[in-house]
């Protein structure tokens, strides 16, 4: 081995001009991290600087083999800790060939909100707790128990020191020093309440840079653990019983919040992430239900209650943050596997986004309060009417476009009299069906699926489904298929 490590520490950099390129990217489990390395003919400083890659798709779960070829698009560049010198990390997403972010590239969608001119304005800071646990390789129990036992209960493993509380350590502070060296803004780390596990923390950052350091920061660990023959879990549960899981608390503040008065701005942030509670919860990680129990310093999945000091919330606001009248706020929901980038980009959603000034604006029908004419109006809204007179409109729906010269036709009915009562019951039943990750199921969003698929008329539902979820989406069939009978059975359209 004293060989082998020779070669590893071997410095290149009086013997050849050339780097090392190591590309990183998400895998298909939307967890697992890949990565392989490539010769740069010189020193790059610069992601923009760096060659597109690809790799073998349908090997790691993210393309069919008939087509598997995907792209690696350089994002974001780190000192290497591991080869030293020149060489670095380079965090990549992945796309088609084609240029489409494939599905597990979550952060395509959150660098486009990142870049929002609205969000650079408020200058958004991360931190984030990463915990995970330690365990030993053949076994995947944790590392310091014994084997097919279990330690004393918890209490004295948290920030503990010793060789009967403490285990792993020097794999824990190989990683913090790994992390400074690759220029990640880690700011610390800590014992957990479990034995074994532990946690570290990523910034504050800004934007989507906490996210990329988040992830290069996980892969130096599961590297540096894999040197060590051990094994990191990143699992929310990974014991049962009267044992802590694991989460990523995500700490999160903007401009407005950091400003005199930002105290009300925390709480009108926080009312609005209670109303998107079940769907936060869905994007916040796989088995997040075996931890948020109401037990271990956790809230229940099924509750939502912030409170200032309170680690048994939701959300927590600091004592200093209620005393200063500003400060931050922390998620506690996050489990330990959470994408960083859905996470981050999700506490921006209470945001009413303006758009985008170099955005060309198209016309999209909106529903309105009850119409008692068009005569104001140059393009009806979408509105589900009974069947009408053979020849005056298709399939008893209509986009009844006005020239200013044409005569106005018969005003319809009131749309509450028509629509609502029956859109909101079909939407109390459509939601329960839809994956709030996978698609927002809010109210006005079911209410711009029915203008779609009422606008196409007759035309096959799936058609106009499929351009809109991807056909590897799990949920995809059963989606389809119930938001057909939801429209027929609930709103009498007929989806044939």
């Amino acid at each position: 081995m004293s060989l082998v490590n020779d070669f590893i520490n071997l410095n290149l950099s009086g013997v050849t001009e050339k780097s090392i390129a190591e590309y990183i990217w998400v895998g298909g489990s939307g967890m697992d991290l890949r990565s392989k390395a490539r010769t740069l003919p010189g020193p790059v400083t610069d992601p923009s600087e760096l060659p597109k890659w690809n790799y073998d798709g349908s090997s790691t779960g993210q393309a069919p083999g008939e087509d598997s070829e995907v792209i690696l698009y350089p994002q974001a560049i780190f000192p290497d800790p591991f080869r030293r010198g020149n060489h670095i990390l380079v965090m990549c997403d992945a796309y088609t060939p084609a240029g489409e972010p494939i599905p597990t590239n979550k952060r395509y969608n959150a660098a486009k909100i990142f870049n929002h001119p609205d969000v650079l304005a408020e200058e958004p800071w991360y931190g984030i707790e990463q915990e995970y646990t330690l365990l030993q390789k053949d076994v995947k129990w944790p590392l310091g128990w014994p084997v097919g036992g279990f330690p004393g209960p918890q209490g004295p493993y948290y920030c503990g020191i010793g060789a009967d509380k403490a285990f792993g350590r020097d794999i824990v502070d190989a990683h913090y020093k790994a992390c400074l060296y690759a220029g990640i803004n880690i700011s610390g780390i800590n014992g957990e309440v479990m034995p074994g596990q532990w946690e570290f923390q990523v910034g504050p950052s800004v934007g989507i840079c906490a996210a990329d350091q988040v992830w290069v920061a996980r892969y130096i660990l599961e590297r540096i653990t894999e040197i060590a023959g051990v094994v990191v879990s990143f699992d929310p549960k990974p014991i049962q019983g009267d044992w802590n899981g694991a989460g990523a608390h995500t700490n999160y503040s903007t401009k407005s919040m950091r400003e005199d008065g930002g105290y009300e701005v925390i709480k009108k942030a926080i009312n609005k992430l209670g109303l998107r509670h079940k769907e936060h919860i869905a994007a916040y990680g796989e088995g997040n239900e075996r931890r948020l129990t109401g037990r271990h310093e956790t809230a229940d999945i099924n509750t939502f209650l912030w409170g200032v000091a309170n680690r048994g919330a939701s959300i927590r606001v600091g004592r200093d943050t209620e005393k200063a009248g500003k400060g931050y706020f922390e998620d506690r929901r996050p489990a330990s596997n959470m994408d960083p980038y859905v996470v981050t980009r999700s506490l921006l959603f209470f945001y009413r986004l303006r758009r985008h000034p170099h955005r060309r604006r198209r016309h999209r029908p909106q529903l309105h309060s009850p119409l008692s004419s068009y005569a104001d109006v140059a393009l009806t809204p979408l509105l589900l009417l009974p069947p009408s007179p053979p020849g005056a409109y298709r399939g008893g729906l209509h986009l009844v476009p006005r020239p200013e010269s044409s005569p106005c036709p018969q005003p319809p009915p009131p749309i509450t009299d028509i629509n609502m009562s029956k859109l909101r019951n079909a939407y109390s039943l459509f939601s329960q069906f839809v994956v709030p990750n996978r698609r927002r199921s809010d109210f006005e969003s079911f209410l711009s699926t029915c203008r779609v698929i009422m606008w196409r008329s007759k035309r096959c539902l799936t058609n106009i489904l499929s351009l809109k979820m991807s056909s590897q989406e799990e949920s995809t069939g059963t989606y389809i298929m119930h938001l057909r009978n939801t429209l027929s059975l609930r709103l009498g359209f007929s989806c044939g």
